[in-house]
């Protein structure tokens, strides 16, 4: 809003002419005599005078106000009503933001027929500078940025949830009469390897500012708490994003903290029983001595093997509403705010001390050392259980406006009635005239009481609002009824599963329901196993006629039919003995596994001959290739490469296959292969597999003259080269070195990338979309449903190694590191790409033995006895068992 400065002091105080007007009314003095005396234009007090004369006839006796009148588009009364809408609008977590309020100002006068500035009409919306005084003329609202609240959380949170809750908690306080310290909540919580950087000083005017972080997502490591009303807490669990847990992953946690591992690193139900054997050890609770648990819902929570754990160790578990947590749960109300927050706080300190170094999970255990007992102080764990009506116990804690969220999907259920049908009452928001900074009262108003009404409204669900309103009564004011509040539909009956709510799961009814819902879920679960495991191509009839009672039976008779697909007679395809004779004349064809199978070649592209390739210039692409496999030969320098012969009727040539083809070919066989390239060694023609290439069996080829078959001295010398080796770099030329020697390169690793596929260990085939954190797996080539940890790792990458001899890129293959990682004892790093990353970064000097900057042969540098590497001397200082 513009403000106006004063540029000259004209004008007379209140003070002054309230001070003139009472000589002139208790002395009788002279209009103009009383102005001369206080120096004011005798004009001015005497209309001020007139008006104080007509108060007074009027029975005011207060002194008139001085100055211009502020003409004010609504009144007094009307902006109470337009605020206390908005406050209602924001409790159900539907508040507007500035320009819709103005547009909201701007409807309501046209509506109702106030006088407002006519450059409101140019763009349908009221002026900032009335928005503005709005504001100042309602201190109660200010403009705030709302926390994301998800419809669930909303809607859920209900008088109805809340009074089951209470009514629960109730029932086991009064049964075991328990106290402050016998009530515990537990939940978890999840820690990231990459935070939320802290607010810094910086340049003031600049748009962007950075801040150092460990990566772009980060791994997560959860964190389960348990805490007690009376502020206590047991030392937390870590559950691990890892296949197998190792010790020295909680190497400087909180003491007498535990953890776990598995491939989501999420809570299961086999974590979760561990944790309760933890709780139960420190809690020390038993069958004599019992303790009340407080949880959610999680599908882990409430397993029929933790429910007996906790029955036969004197736990009595008690859930949350669904979705209810947010305002029930004491860890969400005061801990774990805290505990994100200083979290933040030292993963930037750690940061600024470890510069240039990423934080892995395993930094998180000594972090959190630091920052729970600053969170989870027994100020805040108290204040937690108290602002949820838990300890003390206060089933009233939470007020209407707490449940008002909750109105927006407050509905019928069951009816299919059209919404213009449907009785939806309209939310209304009142606040005395006295207090217009009170409280706002909630209340529900039938809709039919405004059914009388018939000018035109913004309707929910289109949002839209008649131009041209005509003006109404300023009694009647209210914004409702040109913006109504959401309100959903009714619910569409449906079969689907119950709805949780909160129970006393210790309870024995609740533990046969629960049970019982475990024996459907493990039927389904078969049921839909025994579905996928059953092969489409498994027998079906198909009945070719339409079907008719008493249809007579002809075992003798055999007519004709005809295939779906190329509608030739069936009788004259296929060979007399594999047709079968069925009792029931044979409009009822059963296609069956039996039938002979009868290979199709597949389409031809640009088919070549061995002659051809041979004929055609270098590097040139072969698109198609029959050919029949002589003899094959495997590399006995690395095991991704195997030399295959081929032949047909013009001639025999070398082919190469790389990596995942390298079990595709067999002796004997004839196979077409696509998209080869032509490469030369020593003058002589070889084809070289790529990523792409393709090996797919055909029938045997005819033609092809007997005889000696074995290469050339020529082709052998290109497949083998003694005391050398044959490398690629994936999706490159293959190269081949002859002639020199290897290349022997000392130094430390300062940059590394490393790739690592899965491969099937039935077809060799490599996976492209595999789920390292799921339970199994499909091939996509052989299709065969494989546990995740069956699969083998290949690894590859490149190396950057700093020496003597500068700084240089190398290719290492997966046999050179599979091999290096397993002389060291450390394969297990293969599961984790950054692990074994961060193993060459920290490990020191390396002799590396290279062939055109393909590594060979990878070792430590055993020369220099100084050098050690930091990361097995760390793991030493940390006491690991397998050092």
């Amino acid at each position: 809003m513009r403000n106006r400065q004063r540029t000259t002091n004209r004008g007379v105080s209140r003070e002054v002419l309230i001070m003139a007007v009472a000589e002139v009314e208790d002395w009788g003095k002279s209009v103009r005599g009383v102005a001369r005396a206080y120096g004011i234009s005798h004009v001015t007090l005497r209309q001020y005078f007139r008006k104080r004369k007509l108060l007074k006839e009027a029975g005011i006796l207060e002194f008139p106000t001085v100055g211009y009148y502020r003409r004010r588009v609504f009144s007094v009364a009307q902006e109470t009503e337009l605020s206390n809408y908005l406050r209602t609008a924001s409790a159900i977590y539907f508040g507007l933001s500035p320009r819709e309020v103005r547009k909201l100002a701007f409807q309501c006068a046209k509506t109702y027929g106030c006088i407002y500035p006519e450059a409101w009409n140019a763009k349908e919306m009221a002026g900032p500078d009335w928005f503005t005084a709005f504001l100042k003329r309602n201190p109660i609202l200010s403009i705030r940025t709302p926390q994301a609240t998800s419809m669930s959380r909303a809607t859920s949170f209900n008088q109805s949830n809340v009074s089951s809750f209470f009514s629960n908690l109730a029932t086991v306080l009064e049964r075991h009469a328990f106290e402050a310290r016998d009530i515990w909540n537990s939940d978890e919580t999840g820690i990231k390897t990459v935070h939320a950087p802290a607010k810094v000083v910086a340049t003031k005017g600049v748009k962007q500012v950075g801040g150092m972080t460990s990566g772009e997502r980060g791994s997560l490591v959860t964190l389960a708490v348990a805490v007690n009303a009376q502020g206590n807490s047991i030392p937390p669990l870590f559950i691990f994003p890892r296949k197998r847990f190792q010790t020295h992953f909680i190497c400087g946690a909180p003491t007498g903290s535990i953890g776990t591992a598995n491939q989501s690193g999420w809570m299961k139900e086999e974590e979760f029983l561990l944790f309760l054997r933890h709780f139960v050890r420190h809690t020390r609770a038993s069958s004599d001595s019992k303790v009340l648990l407080l949880l959610d819902n999680h599908t882990s929570h409430v397993s029929v093997v933790a429910i007996k754990f906790c029955q036969e160790n004197g736990v009595v578990l008690l859930t949350f509403p669904p979705h209810c947590s947010h305002k029930l749960q004491p860890l969400d109300r005061s801990v774990f705010g805290p505990l994100k927050k200083k979290m933040n706080t030292l993963m930037d300190s750690w940061m600024r001390s470890h510069p240039g170094k990423t934080a892995t999970i395993y930094d998180l255990p000594g972090i959190v050392a630091e920052a729970l007992p600053q969170a989870a102080t027994p100020q805040n764990i108290m204040a937690g259980f108290r602002c949820t009506g838990i300890w003390p116990f206060n089933d009233a804690v939470f007020t209407e406006a707490d449940f008002a969220p909750s109105y927006v999907a407050d509905r019928p259920a069951g009816t299919t009635l059209p919404t213009a049908a449907l009785d939806v009452p309209t939310l209304a928001a009142t606040a005395t005239a006295a207090d217009p900074t009170g409280p706002v009262a909630v209340s529900i108003t039938p809709a039919d009481a405004t059914a009388a009404i018939t000018w035109p409204v913004t309707t929910a669900a289109t949002g839209s609002c008649s131009p041209n309103p005509s003006p109404l009564p300023a009694g009647s004011f209210s914004p409702v009824a040109i913006r109504p509040f959401p309100k959903a539909g009714p619910r569409k009956s449906s079969a689907k599963k119950k709805k949780a709510s909160s129970k006393i799961l210790t309870d024995h009814t609740i533990e046969r329901a629960l049970d019982g819902e475990e024996e459907e879920d493990e039927k389904k679960k078969k049921k839909k196993k025994k579905k996928e495991s059953t092969p489409n191509k498994a027998k079906r009839r198909l009945d070719l006629t339409p079907k008719r009672k008493n249809r007579p039976t002809n075992p003798v008779a055999q007519e004709s039919c005809l295939y779906l697909v190329c509608e030739e007679d069936l009788a004259t395809t296929l060979p007399a003995d594999s047709v079968t004779t069925y009792p029931t004349p044979p409009t009822l064809l059963e296609v069956s596994m039996n039938l002979p199978v009868m290979p199709m070649d597949p389409v031809d592209r640009n088919k070549c001959t061995i002659a051809q390739i041979k004929s055609m210039a270098l590097r040139k692409h072969v698109d198609v290739l029959d050919a029949r496999v002589s003899h094959v030969k495997s590399s006995t320098v690395m095991e991704e490469m195997k030399t295959c012969y081929l032949e047909d009727a013009s001639g025999l040539i070398m082919l190469q296959l790389w990596e995942d083809q390298v079990g595709t070919a067999s002796a004997g066989a004839s196979y077409r292969f696509t998209n080869l390239n032509a490469r030369e060694f020593a003058g002589k023609l070889f084809l070289s597999a790529i990523c792409g290439s393709t090996i797919t069996p055909i029938a045997d080829l005819q033609g092809i003259p007997a005889g000696d078959t074995n290469p050339s001295d020529d082709e052998q010398a290109l497949s083998t080269v003694t005391g050398q080796a044959l490398t690629t770099v994936t999706g490159q030329a293959l190269t081949t070195v002859t002639g020199q020697a290897l290349t022997t390169v000392t130094g430390q690793v300062s940059g590394v990338e490393i790739a690592i596929m899965r491969c099937c260990r039935r077809c060799r085939k490599t996976q492209t979309n595999f789920e390292a954190k799921a339970d199994f797996h499909r091939c996509e080539d052989c299709r065969m449903l494989q546990k995740t940890n069956t699969y083998a790792a290949v690894g590859n990458g490149t190396l950057g190694v700093t020496g003597e001899h500068g700084d240089r890129d190398v290719v290492i293959r997966n046999s050179v590191l599979t091999k290096y990682l397993e002389s060291e004892g450390l394969l297990h790093l293969m599961l984790e790409p950054q692990d074994v990353e961060v193993h060459f970064l920290d490990g020191g000097q390396f002799e590396l033995k290279l062939c055109n900057d393909v590594v060979i042969d990878l070792n430590k540098n055993v020369l220099d006895a100084t050098t050690e590497d930091r990361s097995v001397q760390t793991m030493r200082e940390m006491g690991y068992g397998f050092l």
